[in-house]
């Protein structure tokens, strides 16, 4: 255990910096993002997925990151803090922060770089539709024009049926995260799907465009920034959960969000 401890303790410090680790996926944000240069808006979506502690959300916590440090054109190490509390302040868990972004997106009549729903299946999955059904009917109004909103836009799940059907339809590419040695090494695979349907909007074809490595480390102090956030959005789910517990639903619509 002590050995596994100190591999852990190494590759902790050889982590890549921000202006060494070039994936592909923030260009392609970036790529897609209105400038006075290129007016058209694009959209890029992600749902990130995979069993637990592989490093689903630390690679969208750094992909955010990422995408700040080129847009910003950045080229000093230095400048990576503010492009991770960019990053950290665009994580969103509870559905009222990403009601609160939208509203002032659309004040400011411009997408927001980047954006990114974490732990998907806790705070905006299929049990929401028993939990809050005022809230589920309000992001299932809001999801089908998100593009409006955010040009990069990724959620974290284990299981991509544990989303919430809204979630589950409008974001149709997918990301896999697969170790890529033994899981003491911390070096992942992140790999992209991109499902493209034909006119009947039921047959489809699974294209993989590309695949990304990255550390499933992150760096101090921005895990615990993170870290601090994430556990914030667990304990407030859970005095929720206790003061209204999910009762199943009843009537025509209760399979309204089952399974597909």
């Amino acid at each position: 255990m002590n050995e596994i401890y100190n591999e852990w303790l190494k590759e902790r410090g050889n982590y890549k910096k921000l202006k060494d680790w070039n994936p592909h996926l923030p260009e392609l944000i970036i790529k897609n993002y209105p400038t006075s240069d290129n007016k058209m808006m694009g959209h890029v979506n992600r749902i990130i997925t995979g069993p637990p502690g592989l490093g689903k959300s630390i690679y969208a916590y750094k992909i955010g990151a990422k995408t700040h440090y080129l847009f910003n054109g950045y080229t000093k190490v230095d400048e990576e803090e503010y492009s991770y509390k960019y990053s950290l302040d665009q994580l969103m868990y509870r559905p009222q922060q990403l009601f609160d972004k939208i509203r002032v997106q659309r004040q400011r009549n411009e997408p927001e770089l980047f954006g990114c729903i974490d732990d998907g299946s806790v705070h905006m999955g299929r049990q929401l539709f028993d939990q809050d059904r005022e809230t589920y009917r309000k992001l299932q109004g809001i999801v089908p024009t998100l593009r409006e909103d955010f040009t990069g836009f990724l959620v974290t799940t284990v299981i991509l049926n544990m989303l919430a059907k809204p979630l589950r339809e409008f974001v149709r590419h997918k990301v896999i995260i697969k170790p890529m040695a033994e899981l003491k090494s911390m070096r992942r695979l992140a790999v992209h799907y991109e499902r493209w349907y034909f006119p009947d909007d039921i047959r489809f074809r699974m294209l993989v465009p590309f695949q990304e490595k990255f550390s499933s480390l992150c760096p101090e102090p921005f895990y615990s920034w993170y870290h601090e956030k994430k556990m914030k959005a667990l304990n407030e789910y859970m005095a929720d959960l206790e003061r209204k517990p999910v009762k199943p639903s009843g009537g025509e619509d209760v399979e309204e969000d089952s399974g597909t």
